[in-house]
């Protein structure tokens, strides 16, 4: 009887999975992932984080997925080594598994830019797990002040893309992008509370303002004073 083992608990190794429970009932699966959770569609993290969604909701099979496939998964720990002389992977608490064969589908782990003052933020984050979301979530209250570095389509197309998608019959994200886009209007004309700027780098924190690469970012109110112990700083990174 086959050993397996899958680093990742992504969709890859849900996949993998699925691929080995096709051909092989009876081999032992052992999953490891670094996350508490796995099983999960990150995609989803932001409707999470919107309370658009839950965790049952946001599952890739379903809750009882790693127990129809008799699989045995480790959460929250890591693999820190691979022997494959001896066929072991190595875990971060000192264990260790055999293995017959061995899939590594750990995935890719944010950047986060390396600019001058980010030690300095207390509350900063990246924004790729379910952890990630709920740390967001605690951390954020009514009348903080939050800087996100990274706007992923550029706000011009952005406006572009939605206003494609309302003239398109039938697509799917119209209704999604025109709600997107009513919220960002009313935020903006609600005092400024969302301030956009670009095309522009970070060069770094200071004194609790955010430089950029044409100077210190004004705007207006306390927006962008992200230092303060009440800001967070919300990098994303992919």
């Amino acid at each position: 009887m086959s050993k397996y083992v899958i680093i990742g608990g992504g969709i890859a190794g849900i996949h993998c999975i699925e691929g080995i429970r096709s051909v092989d009932r009876e081999g032992t699966i052992t999953l490891v992932s670094a996350e508490e959770t796995s099983n999960y569609g990150r995609p989803l993290i932001s409707y999470y984080l919107e309370g658009k969604t839950d965790l049952p909701h946001m599952s890739y099979r379903g809750q009882d997925f790693y127990k129809r496939n008799a699989v045995t998964a480790l959460h929250g720990v890591t693999a820190v080594k691979i022997d494959p002389k001896e066929k072991k992977v190595l875990l971060s608490d000192d264990s260790s598994l055999p293995y017959d064969k061995l899939c590594v589908c750990a995935g890719a782990s944010p950047f986060v830019p390396p600019f001058e003052g980010l030690d300095t933020v207390e509350k900063k984050f990246s924004f790729m797990t379910l952890a990630d979301a709920r740390s967001l979530e605690r951390a954020v209250s009514p009348g903080a002040r939050v800087l996100i570095v990274g706007g992923g389509l550029n706000p011009e197309y952005s406006y572009y893309y939605a206003y494609a998608a309302l003239q398109e019959p039938g697509n799917e994200y119209a209704e999604e992008s025109a709600e997107f886009m009513e919220t960002l209007k009313q935020a903006k004309a609600d005092n400024n509370t969302v301030n956009i700027l670009g095309p522009v780098n970070v060069a770094g924190l200071f004194g609790g303002f955010l430089m950029t690469d044409s100077g210190i970012g004004g705007g207006s109110g306390n927006t962008l004073n992200v230092a303060a112990k009440n800001v967070s700083a919300y990098t994303v990174g992919g």
